[in-house]
C-alpha cells in the first residue's frame, strides 16, 4: 500500500485520470450487470411478448430485442445506472456541494431526455445512413455529369422461387420503403448469425465479429460469408460454399423474411418508382409458369421486364421482348455486376458483348408523363 500511495503522490495527474475513467464507467458496469440479471432471469418469461409504445419498439425483430423482457430490462437497468451515475458524479467526480433535493429533479429531467433520445435516435440515424450512399452517388454524378438513378432491388418469393424486383426512380427517403427495408436488414443480420452458428457446428472457423469487421459499411449477406470461407482457405471456391453449405435448402441455409413480387411492386410504387421484373432467365421457370407470374404482376402494376441480361441464353431475350410487347411493359437491361463475387461479369457489358440501348431509359422517363 505504501508503494501505491507513493505512486499517487508522485504522479497525481495520472491518478486523477485513472480515477476519473473508473468512476465514469460505474454506470456502464451497473447497466451491464442489471441487464444481464433482468434478461437472463427476472423478466425472461416475457421474452416472447411483443411491446411497442411511442419511440420504444420491441415488437419487430423480437428474437434479438426480447420483446417486453427487453423493454422492462432496459427501464430497470437505465434507472439503476442513472442512480449510480448521479451519486458518483455528484460526490466523487465533481465533489459538488449542491443540495440533494435541488439537484435530483434537474438530473431526473436530464436523464429522461437522454434516455428518450438514445431510444429514438438509432431509428432516425439508420434511415439517414441507409440513404447516404444514394445521396453521395447523386452528388458525385451531378459533379461529373453522369446521370444516377436511385434504385432498389427487392428479394421476393413466388411459388417457392426467389424472384427479384427492381425499383427505379424511387424516392429513397420514402417512409414505407424504409420501414420495409429495415425489416429486411434486421432479418438479414439475424439470418447471418444463425448461418454462422450452423457453419461453426460443421467445424468452420468463422465469427460474426470477423465477418462484419472485414466488410464495414456493407450490407452483409451470403456472398460475403462465402467469400470469407474461400479467402480463409476453408473451402476451395464460392460455388462449393453455396452448393454444399449455404445455398437454398443446404445444411447451413437459413430462410429469410419474404414478401411476394406483387407486394414489392406496390412498395416500389409507393416510393414513386417503376417496378421492373429482374433477370427472368434465372428463375428456371417453364415459359407457361413465367407467363402466369408475369400476368399476376401486370395486374399488380408491373412496369417493365429486364429483357437484356448477361446470362440470357438461346431465345431468352427474344421471348422476353415479346412478353413486354404483349403486356405493354417497358424494356430494361442490366449486367448484374457484383464485383469479385461475379468476376466473369463486367460492369455495363456483362460477359463482354452486352449492350443496353439508351432508348430504354428514355421510354422509362416518358412513362412518367403518360
Amino acid at each position: 500500500m505504501g508503494k501505491i500511495k507513493q505512486l499517487i503522490e508522485d504522479h497525481p495527474n495520472i491518478w486523477e485520470f485513472i480515477k476519473f475513467n473508473v468512476l465514469s464507467n460505474c454506470a456502464t458496469i451497473t447497466n451491464f450487470i442489471i441487464m444481464w440479471l433482468c434478461t437472463g432471469f427476472i423478466f425472461k418469461s416475457f421474452a416472447n411478448t411483443p411491446f411497442k409504445f411511442l419511440v420504444f419498439n420491441y415488437a419487430d425483430n423480437i428474437e434479438s430485442n426480447l420483446g417486453l423482457c427487453g423493454f422492462l430490462s432496459f427501464l430497470v437497468a437505465t434507472a439503476a445506472a442513472q442512480t449510480v451515475n448521479f451519486f458518483v458524479q455528484k460526490n466523487l467526480v465533481f465533489k459538488s456541494n449542491a443540495a440533494f433535493e435541488k439537484a435530483v429533479p434537474k438530473y431526473i429531467v436530464l436523464a429522461v431526455v437522454l434516455v428518450l433520445v438514445s431510444a429514438a435516435l438509432p431509428a432516425y440515424s439508420q434511415s439517414f445512413f441507409v440513404n447516404i450512399g444514394i445521396s453521395e452517388a447523386l452528388a458525385a454524378g451531378e459533379a461529373s455529369g453522369l446521370e444516377v438513378i436511385p434504385g432498389v432491388e427487392l428479394s421476393t418469393e413466388y411459388n417457392e422461387t426467389e424472384i427479384h424486383v427492381v425499383g427505379l426512380f424511387i424516392d429513397p427517403a420514402n417512409t414505407e420503403l424504409q420501414a420495409e427495408l429495415a425489416k429486411f436488414r434486421d432479418n438479414r443480420d439475424n439470418r447471418n448469425l444463425k448461418m454462422i452458428e450452423k457453419l461453426q457446428e460443421e467445424g468452420f472457423r468463422i465469427t460474426a465479429e470477423d465477418l462484419y469487421r472485414l466488410n464495414p459499411d456493407t450490407v452483409v449477406a451470403r456472398p460475403h460469408i462465402a467469400r470469407y470461407l474461400v479467402d480463409s482457405g476453408q473451402v476451395k471456391d464460392l460455388k462449393t460454399v453455396f452448393d454444399k453449405y449455404i445455398g437454398d435448402g443446404c445444411k447451413c441455409y437459413v430462410d429469410r423474411y419474404k414478401i411476394t413480387p406483387m407486394q414489392a411492386v406496390a412498395l416500389i410504387h409507393q416510393a414513386g418508382g417503376l417496378a421492373i421484373l429482374a433477370h427472368p432467365c434465372l428463375y428456371k421457370m417453364k415459359r407457361a409458369e413465367l407467363t402466369a407470374m408475369i400476368e399476376e404482376l401486370v395486374a399488380a402494376g408491373l412496369n417493365g421486364i429486364e429483357a437484356i441480361y448477361s446470362c440470357n441464353q438461346g431465345s431468352d431475350e427474344k421471348d422476353f421482348r415479346a412478353m413486354a410487347e404483349k403486356y405493354h411493359l417497358l424494356l430494361s437491361g442490366g449486367s448484374d455486376f457484383h464485383g469479385a463475387n461475379k468476376p466473369y461479369i463486367h460492369l455495363g457489358t456483362g460477359k463482354g458483348t452486352m449492350s443496353v440501348p439508351h432508348e430504354f431509359l428514355e421510354a422509362m422517363r416518358t412513362s412518367f408523363t403518360k
